[in-house]
């Protein structure tokens, strides 16, 4: 099964028990089930569903995996001739989803 699924705003492609990283959503604890009711396409073996823009009916079960953060990503800005270094960083929180076998 493949299906194109809409979270956080956001649109992920994904296969049969497949983990996906969706951006962190607090209100979820590891083991706990999500549910997907926004999905915009949907292929079952031979047969395929294109949603306009989603499919009635259609919802994928998700368990969470785990909660985490990536990896630092640094900025920095620089004005020349002024001595000024601004320099930070910033790791965006995430959410790891399995999906569950339909």
């Amino acid at each position: 099964m493949k299906a194109i699924v809409e979270i956080s705003g956001k649109q992920f492609e994904i296969e049969d028990d497949a983990l996906i990283r969706v951006p962190c959503i607090p209100t979820l604890a590891e083991g706990d089930t999500y549910v997907c009711d926004k999905v915009l396409y949907m292929q079952k073996d031979d047969s395929k569903t294109v949603g306009t823009p989603y499919i009635k009916g259609a919802n994928l079960r998700f368990r969470v995996h785990t909660h985490g953060r990536t990896k630092k990503t640094v900025a920095r800005t620089y004005i020349r001739r002024k001595q000024h270094i601004n320099t930070w960083g910033f790791r965006q929180k995430y959410t790891l989803l399995k999906l569950q076998s339909s």
